[in-house]
């Protein structure tokens, strides 16, 4: 785009973020206390550092029984390549579609 007008273009990195888990205490005991639930992921990124820290901690085993909500197939995809399934794409890519996917699951029929 900035070709065509000729225009110099560089990008800029304006910020970075590190992933961290803090409070990895209530994160372990979700998988090891509970014998179903629930975990939603909004992103690939967050779903790369849901499948660190599930490995790291060794509880991919403990995946099997939680339905995992995401927002798009490449979420899905990106899981499943860490052998992770039972997993659940909203309708479509927002918090409503991800609140009613929800109350689906909720009431019963994606639950049982």
């Amino acid at each position: 785009f900035f070709k065509e007008f000729g225009c110099h273009y560089e990008p800029l990195v304006c910020y970075t973020s590190e992933k961290k888990n803090t409070k990895p205490e209530i994160f372990e005991n979700f998988f090891l206390s509970c014998k179903d639930g629930i975990v939603t992921l909004f992103s690939k990124r967050t779903a790369m550092s849901f499948v660190n820290e599930i490995s790291k901690k060794n509880l991919l085993d403990k995946c099997k029984k939680r339905k995992i909500l995401v927002l798009s197939n490449e979420i899905k995809n990106a899981l499943e390549i860490h052998q992770i399934h039972n997993i659940f794409v909203t309708k479509k890519p927002n918090e409503n579609s991800m609140i009613k996917l929800i109350e689906e699951i909720s009431d019963g029929g994606l639950f049982n």
